[in-house]
C-alpha cells in the first residue's frame, strides 16, 4: 500500500480505534437449488486516504501484530450483531462464517471469547461458523480440543483453501468439521487442466465419503459451474453468482430469496 510496516501498523491501530473497519459478505449458493445457503464475512478497511481497501493489502500487517486478535474479535461480535439485526427485521439469514487466524486460535481464551460473544451479541442464536485455513491443521497441537469445545456449542467449522497444503482427510477424523472449501486456483484451472479437474473431483468424492459439505471458491464461469455440478459439488462462491455485498445488499438478497418461497 506504500506505507512502511511500522507506519502501516500504526494506521491500522488508528483504523481500529476510529471504527474504519467494515464487513462485507460473500454469499454461498446451493448448486442444486440456486438458493443462498451461507455467508462468508470479509473484512474491509474504509481508509480515509484510499477508500475501501481489501484484506490482501492489510491482513498480513495485522497478522504480524497483536492487532489480529483484537480485530478478529471485533469482526466476530460485529457479524453476530448484524445477523441478529437481520433477524429483527424479519429476515432469515443463513449460517455466517468468520475467518479465524492462527494467532486467534492460539489464545487461551479463544473458546470463552466465542461463547461469550454468542451469548451477549448473538443472544445464543445458532448460525455461526468459523473458517480455518488448511495449513493450520498441520500444527494444531492442543488446539483441536478448542475446536471440539466450540463445536459442542453449535459453532460450525469449515476448512478454507483445501488443496494448498499437505493436510489429509484423516486429520479431520477427530474434529467437528462439517465443510471443506476447494482452493480457488484449482477451480480457475480445472476447465483447461485435466490434473486440476481430477484433483477437484477427488476432493469432492473423498469429502462426501466422510459426510462433509464441499464449497468451490472463486467460481467465475458457467463452464466451471457445470463441471462442478457434474462432480456433485454442494455449494459455490464467486463472482459468477455474487460479489461480496455490504449488509444492506445482503438484506435485499435475503428478501428476494424469501419472495421466491
Amino acid at each position: 500500500m506504500g506505507d512502511n510496516p511500522p507506519a502501516l501498523a500504526w494506521r491500522l491501530r488508528e483504523a481500529m480505534e476510529s471504527e474504519q473497519f467494515v464487513v462485507h459478505y460473500l454469499p454461498k449458493f446451493d448448486l442444486a437449488t440456486g438458493g443462498v445457503c451461507g455467508l462468508e464475512a470479509l473484512l474491509r478497511w474504509e481508509d480515509p486516504m484510499r477508500g475501501l481497501v481489501g484484506p490482501c493489502a492489510f491482513m498480513p500487517a495485522l497478522e504480524d501484530t497483536d492487532l489480529i486478535v483484537e480485530v478478529g474479535n471485533w469482526t466476530l461480535r460485529h457479524v453476530l450483531s448484524q445477523r441478529l439485526a437481520w433477524h429483527i427485521v424479519g429476515l432469515r439469514p443463513p449460517r455466517v462464517s468468520v475467518n479465524v487466524s492462527q494467532n486467534q486460535l492460539r489464545q487461551p481464551d479463544f473458546v470463552s471469547t466465542i461463547c461469550e460473544s454468542l451469548e451477549t451479541v448473538g443472544v445464543g442464536m445458532p448460525g455461526l461458523e468459523i473458517e480455518l485455513s488448511e495449513s493450520l491443521l498441520e500444527d494444531l497441537n492442543g488446539d483441536g480440543e478448542k475446536l471440539r469445545a466450540v463445536g459442542d456449542r453449535g459453532v460450525g467449522i469449515a476448512i478454507d483453501d483445501w488443496g494448498t497444503g499437505h493436510a489429509s482427510f484423516e486429520r479431520l477424523a477427530h474434529l467437528p468439521v462439517s465443510e471443506v472449501k476447494v482452493d480457488r486456483p484449482h477451480i480457475a484451472r480445472m476447465a483447461s487442466d485435466r490434473g486440476d479437474r481430477a484433483a477437484v473431483s477427488s476432493v469432492i468424492s473423498a469429502a462426501h465419503a466422510r459426510n462433509l459439505t464441499v464449497v468451490a471458491e472463486g467460481v467465475e464461469t458457467e463452464e466451471q459451474r457445470e463441471l462442478l455440478r457434474e462432480m456433485r459439488c454442494d455449494r459455490i462462491q464467486g463472482y459468477l453468482a455474487s460479489k461480496p455485498l455490504p449488509a444492506a445488499g445482503i438484506a435485499r438478497l435475503l428478501a428476494r430469496e424469501e419472495d421466491k418461497q
